[in-house]
């Protein structure tokens, strides 16, 4: 063999022995990583889930439903709520002990609350990690993004640059976007 064969030949060796390496490296941290967590797990981020923070009026489903939209349920079906956010908008919940406490002998509904929640990608249902019990008028409060120039009605980050958001409390603004019973 030719020494330039022979060279050839070694910068073959160390790029497969290289690839191999990197390779071993990224399957090390692939099984971490899944060791880490499990689907099913508590706390399992299921890859998209988002972090929201949401108000709105809690209020049973088929009752709500059936005013709305002639909905008839189970007379015997177990009594479900939703979170009724801004004009029709409506939340539903993964039952976990969170949602069984908010919902434990439907004393709270019709009350205001905010939900701190992991939203499933591409639904509207929400598992529930904490709540409270908030004001009526805090329904109709209003928040500002400066960075992105976007009003929300919930706290928390802002949904495009992820800074927190900034109450409103310019009468003026809250009478443009929430008409003039906004206080």
């Amino acid at each position: 063999m030719s020494d330039d064969q022979q060279r050839d030949e070694r910068r073959r060796r160390s790029r497969r022995e290289l690839l191999a390496g990197g390779a071993l490296f990224w399957a090390a941290g692939a099984a971490s990583a899944a060791a880490e967590q499990r689907a099913g797990d508590v706390g399992f981020t299921y890859g998209d889930l988002r972090h929201v923070t949401v108000r709105g009026k809690l209020v049973p489903a088929h009752k709500t439903l059936a005013r709305l939209y002639g909905a008839e349920a189970a007379r015997s079906a177990p009594e479900t709520y939703l979170l009724l956010h801004g004009d029709l908008r409506f939340y539903t919940f993964l039952p976990n002990a969170a949602y069984l406490k908010l919902t434990a002998g439907g004393s709270r509904s019709g009350h205001a609350i905010e939900v701190h929640a992991r939203q499933f990608p591409g639904s509207m249902i929400l598992e529930i990690e904490r709540w409270r019990e908030i004001p009526v008028a805090a329904l109709r409060w209003l928040y500002f993004c400066p960075v992105c120039v976007i009003y929300s009605r919930d706290p928390g980050p802002c949904v495009c640059c992820g800074r927190e958001v900034e109450r409103v409390t310019d009468s003026a603004i809250l009478n443009e976007k929430l008409g003039p019973a906004a206080k």
